[in-house]
């Protein structure tokens, strides 16, 4: 007991202030991070109402060697509480990241009503100049180009649901990039999670033409060859991007994402856009199937047709609010995913967050399960 306080001072005392500003280490060591609290009551139809509860913490510190190169570690640790941990089998090994081929989690308590959990989120050394960049450990190979969904990134695929995890999952590598030219960048990367296959080896070419950003994509994805195309530009004052990606596994697999987006003058943003997952389902779909449903860079969604919608704005600087809508076409899955945004303080937070699922039951669209989400952040 006496070691857990110990460990729980020493993650939420951090002396932000003093890592940041000590006139011992200018700019030359950060610590940055947050401290986060979630209540999540869960409304399921038939069910007693359920209660759940994360306190998250996550601690990023780097050392900049030189004007060059950095030192980069970040550690997320979790505590969770409530219903979910009896009722879920195998609680502690679905938080493992399947990307990583290093185990450096550990669970501190695990118990009916209680799991303390920590894993090393990121651990790279980075080197940059005028032409050439290179990243080597735990790290996050962002390859996406658009907002919802990426299938151009095959390296460490995301839930959009997942709002608590803006940092999103990383994987064990190494990455190199060249710029060729103001215009022109390539870049190679290579991944392995440990599992038979598991590897991913890409080559990535960046560049503009025609006002648009183009990046082409080709490596082998769990030893199948994978190939993919992303852009992203304006028509007019519409934003325009998109992402495809194929697979050739499993008689081959194609995915493609297509969004707009555009910014009123009166402040109010709008995105819309569809996903196309080649053997997404097309029937009426389980709803237990959807909630467990984890994506993955072949299947980013478990329908092979889906469509988004949102609007957000800044209605004061202390306040936003910020709505989406989700339709599965065939399968009748409907999400409603509204959220507000309050700025109690400088560096805290208070967010209020809804997901609703519906789907098809008899003979219409039935509100099976709803969740609703307060979180408080402070930032340090």
């Amino acid at each position: 007991m006496k070691s857990l306080l110990l460990f729980l001072i020493m993650v939420t005392a951090v002396p932000s202030g003093q890592a940041q500003d000590s006139p011992a280490v200018p700019k030359k060591f950060e610590v940055q991070g947050y401290l986060k609290n979630l209540q999540i009551i869960g409304l399921v139809k038939n069910e007693k109402p359920s209660w759940n509860s994360i306190i998250h913490n996550r601690i990023n510190a780097k050392w900049r060697i030189n004007g060059h190169a950095s030192l980069t570690a970040e550690v997320r640790n979790r505590i969770f509480l409530g219903e979910d941990i009896r009722q879920t089998g195998g609680f502690t090994n679905r938080l493992r990241n399947p990307n990583e081929y290093f185990n450096l989690q550990k669970v501190w308590i695990e118990n009916r009503s209680m799991v303390f959990h920590s894993n090393i989120e990121r651990l790279y050394f980075d080197y940059h100049s005028d032409k050439i960049a290179f990243r080597a450990g735990r790290q996050r190979i962002n390859w996406g180009m658009t907002t919802t969904w990426n299938p151009n990134d095959i390296f460490n695929t995301y839930n959009f649901l997942d709002f608590d995890y803006a940092e999103r999952p990383g994987a064990d590598g190494v990455k190199v990039s060249y710029k060729i030219s103001p215009e022109v960048n390539t870049e190679i990367a290579y991944t392995n999670s440990g599992t038979p296959g598991g590897d991913i080896a890409a080559a990535k070419l960046s560049y503009n033409r025609w006002n648009y950003d183009w990046q082409v994509i080709t490596g082998l994805y769990q030893r199948n060859l994978t190939v993919g195309l992303g852009w992203a530009g304006a028509v007019k004052s519409v934003g325009f991007k998109g992402e495809a990606q194929y697979f050739n596994l499993n008689g081959g697999l194609f995915n493609l994402a297509v969004e707009a987006d555009y910014m009123f003058k009166t402040g109010w943003y709008v995105n819309t856009g569809v996903l196309f997952t080649d053997h997404g389902i097309t029937d009426q779909i389980p709803i237990v199937q959807a909630f467990e449903f984890i994506p993955s860079p072949e299947r980013l969604m478990p329908t092979k047709w889906t469509v988004i919608g949102t609007v957000a704005k800044e209605l004061n600087p202390l306040l936003s609010v910020r709505s989406s809508i989700v339709f599965s076409p065939g399968t009748n899955l409907l999400i409603l995913y509204p959220s507000l945004k309050y700025n109690i303080m400088p560096d805290f937070d208070l967010d209020f967050i809804l997901q609703s699922f519906f789907a098809r039951g008899n003979s219409a669209l039935e509100n099976l399960n709803n969740n609703l989400y307060i979180k408080a952040t402070w930032n340090f």
